[in-house]
C-alpha cells in the first residue's frame, strides 16, 4: 500500500489558484509526521521528573517500527524486499507487576514487497505482502540512574498472519490467501522516564519461526518470514487505575485539563464517510474508509483555546459497475486547527470545536485490475481543504486524555481519466476518530 515518493511541485495558473503534482506517498509522509511528533514530544518533556516504580502500573505502548528479514532470499524465486516498508503502528497493552516483572499483549505490523525474476520490477515488486504478529509476553527489567533508565529484555509466543495483497504485477502467477503460523520473541530493549508516567524507548526483537505460503505457477511455496522487529514508542501508564496509592506517595495531580500553556501529540484512528460516493457514473468511492493514521502535534493556549497541526490518511476503494474494485484512492492531509475548548465536569471532560485548513493529496494507488483491463488514469494532485468539526475528551490523567471527534473535510473534488471520458471524484468527507491527547508538562 506504499510508493516512493520523488516530490517534484510544479505551481501552475489552473483550478483558480495553483496546482501541485508531486509524486505523494503515505509511506513518506506518515514518517514525517510521525518523526514530527516524537521529537516534539521529546522537546516538550520539561522538567517533570518520572521513574519506575515497584507498584502495579498498567499502561499501554505505542510506538512505530520495522523489520529485518533474516533470510530476505528464501526462495529461488522469490525475495522479500529488506528491510520491510517503514514505518508502521505498533501497540501493547500491559502492567508492571512489581519492581522487575510485567507482561503484555504485543500487536505488530510490517509490509515488504515480493519480488520475482520475471516481475515487471516497479517499486512493489510481484505485489506487497503483510504481516501481523499477536505475542503474549513477559518483560523483565532493571532500573537503573533513580529508576529513571530502564533497560528490559521480554520473550514470548503468539501467532503469526501473513497475506499476499497489493498485487503490482498482473503477468505475475503468484498468489496466497492469508495464511497463519505459531511464532515466538526474545528481545531487549530501553526507556527513559521523561515525566511521571510517560517513557520513551526504543526495542528490538527477533520473531522466530514465521512461515507461511504462497502458490507460484501453481507450485506451493514456503517463505521465511523471521525478522528483528525494531520499534521507538512511548509507554503510557495509568497509575490511577492501579488502585489506592501508598499514603507515603505525593498526591497525584488531579485528572483535568489545568489550563496554561501545554504542548501536546495526538494518535488518532477511525472512519472516514464520503458525502457523496457515488457523484461519476463511471466511478464510485467505497463508504466508509479506515483512517489508517492520525497524528499532530499542538498547544494549549490558556484555559480555552489552542492549535494544532494534525496529518491524517485514508484509503477508499473504488469499484466501476460491474466490474468490481478497480484501485484504491489514497488521500492524504495536513491541516492546521484553531482549537476552541470549554472544559466541565470538575474540567475533565472536555468539549471542544475545531476549524482550519490546508493541504490534501490524493492518488490513485494500488490498482486491483491492471490498466489495459480499466484505463483509469489520474496522477497525483494537491488540492487547498478546509476543515471544521467537534469533539469530546475525557481526561485519565492529568497527561492523558482519550476522546472522539468528527470532522467535515471540504474541497477534496478531483478529476480522473476513464479511456477518454473525464469523470470527477467527490472525496469531501466526514471524519470520525477516536484517540489519544498526551499534553506536557
Amino acid at each position: 500500500m506504499n510508493t516512493r515518493i520523488q516530490p517534484l511541485l510544479r505551481f501552475t495558473g489552473r483550478r483558480g489558484i495553483y496546482a501541485v503534482s508531486t509524486s505523494w506517498s503515505r509511506r513518506h509522509g506518515v514518517r514525517l509526521l510521525l518523526a514530527l511528533a516524537h521529537a516534539t514530544l521529546i522537546a516538550m518533556a520539561g522538567p517533570a521528573r518520572g521513574a519506575d516504580s515497584d507498584k502495579f502500573r498498567p499502561y499501554i505502548s505505542l510506538g512505530i517500527g520495522g523489520a529485518y528479514f533474516a533470510d530476505p532470499e528464501n526462495d529461488s524465486d522469490l525475495t522479500l524486499d529488506n528491510p520491510s516498508q517503514f514505518p508502521f503502528p505498533q501497540a501493547a497493552i500491559g502492567a508492571n507487576f512489581n519492581r522487575y516483572w510485567g507482561a503484555e499483549l504485543a500487536i505488530n505490523y510490517v509490509e515488504t514487497s515480493l519480488d520475482g525474476p520475471n516481475s515487471s520490477r516497479g517499486s512493489k515488486g510481484i505485489g506487497e505482502y503483510s504481516l501481523w504478529s499477536v505475542l503474549g509476553q513477559a518483560r523483565l527489567r532493571l532500573p537503573l540512574l533513580g529508576d529513571r533508565l530502564v533497560p528490559y529484555v521480554l520473550g514470548g509466543a503468539g501467532i503469526g498472519i501473513g497475506e499476499f495483497n497489493d498485487r503490482a504485477d498482473f503477468d505475475s502467477d503468484l498468489s496466497g490467501s492469508q495464511d497463519t503460523s505459531f511464532i515466538a520473541s526474545g528481545g531487549a530493549g530501553v526507556e527513559y522516564f521523561v515525566s511521571p508516567n510517560i517513557a520513551l524507548g526504543v526495542e528490538a526483537k527477533q520473531i522466530f519461526l514465521f512461515d507461511t505460503d504462497v502458490s507460484l505457477m501453481g507450485e506451493n511455496r514456503d517463505l521465511n518470514f523471521d525478522n528483528t522487529m525494531v520499534t521507538l514508542g512511548m509507554r503510557l501508564f495509568f497509575d490511577r487505575l492501579a488502585g489506592a496509592e501508598s499514603p507515603n506517595d505525593p498526591p497525584a495531580p488531579p485528572a483535568a485539563d489545568r489550563g496554561g500553556v501545554r504542548g501536546y501529540v495526538i494518535a488518532r484512528t477511525g472512519a472516514a464517510f464520503l458525502t457523496n460516493p457515488d457523484e461519476s457514473s463511471q466511478i464510485e468511492i467505497d463508504s466508509p474508509a479506515k483512517v489508517d493514521f492520525g497524528a499532530g502535534v499542538g498547544v494549549n493556549l490558556g484555559r480555552h483555546w489552542g492549535a494544532e497541526v494534525l496529518g491524517e490518511y485514508f484509503e477508499p476503494g473504488l469499484t466501476a459497475p460491474g466490474r468490481g474494485e478497480i484501485a484504491e484512492y489514497a488521500v492524504y492531509t495536513v491541516l492546521a486547527h484553531l482549537r476552541y475548548r470549554y472544559p466541565v465536569w470538575q474540567d475533565r471532560l472536555v468539549p471542544y470545536v475545531v476549524a482550519g485548513g490546508g493541504l490534501g493529496f490524493m492518488e490513485i494507488n494500488d490498482r486491483r485490475q491492471s490498466v489495459a483491463d480499466f484505463p483509469l488514469f489520474q496522477g497525483t494532485e494537491t488540492a487547498l481543504i478546509g476543515s471544521a468539526g467537534a469533539g469530546i475528551e475525557y481526561f485519565l490523567e492529568d497527561n492523558i486524555a482519550i476522546g472522539m471527534e468528527a470532522r467535515h473535510l471540504f474541497g477534496l473534488d478531483r478529476e480522473v481519466q476513464v479511456g477518454d471520458v473525464t469523470s470527477t471524484l467527490d472525496t469531501d468527507t466526514v471524519l470520525l476518530t477516536v484517540g489519544l491527547r498526551i499534553l506536557f508538562p
